[in-house]
């Protein structure tokens, strides 16, 4: 599904294909795509990451594999203590946004700014990128963000700052740090 680029159309064909194959299980990462996978693929098993609790059901497994917008807030100021603007880069999401509305209440109170900057789908972040004002640019456990990091290293880079992300293979890819669970 990673190949769908945060594109819902292949997201779904992808996952449409994996129905009439009739593949038992079926892993998917976030929101949106958890719920599409219990639409489409009725009968099969989904395995949810990064997806709400709440989803859970006779066929549906949630891991729960994240760590709360608090410890991120926490880890992000410890290790960048002098940073007072971090760049949020983050796709539409209904849980993405629970999670950038509890860290932009977190770093109101801690006198940080937040610059959030959304995208609908990996095609935005070319444009996206070019009003980074932060001093670190923050991304979260975010199927769409992840997909396009290309694009967000080499701006960063071009700027001379540092990417943390919420998973092991962004660090692999190129970003400086990752806060997550393992």
């Amino acid at each position: 599904v990673k190949k769908g680029l945060g594109d819902p159309n292949i997201m779904q064909s992808i996952l449409k294909s994996l129905h009439t194959q009739n593949v038992p299980y079926i892993a998917t990462i976030g929101v949106s795509l958890t719920k599409a996978a219990q639409n489409l693929c009725k009968g099969q098993t989904v395995i949810g990451l990064a997806a709400y609790k709440e989803f859970a059901n006779d066929k549906t497994y949630i891991v729960h594999d994240e760590i709360g917008p608090k410890t991120l807030y926490d880890s992000l100021t410890t290790i960048f203590p002098h940073v007072q603007t971090v760049t949020l880069i983050h796709a539409k999401d209904d849980k993405i946004m629970k999670e950038v509305k509890a860290l932009q209440i977190l770093m109101k109170q801690g006198h940080k700014n937040l610059q959030c900057l959304s995208i609908i789908n990996t095609n935005d972040l070319q444009m996206v990128c070019a009003h980074i004002k932060g001093q670190v640019v923050l991304i979260l456990k975010d199927l769409t963000i992840v997909s396009g990091l290309d694009v967000i290293l080499k701006a960063t880079q071009t700027l001379g700052i540092p990417v943390v992300a919420s998973d092991e293979g962004s660090v692999k890819a190129g970003a400086a740090y990752a806060f997550g669970v393992s």
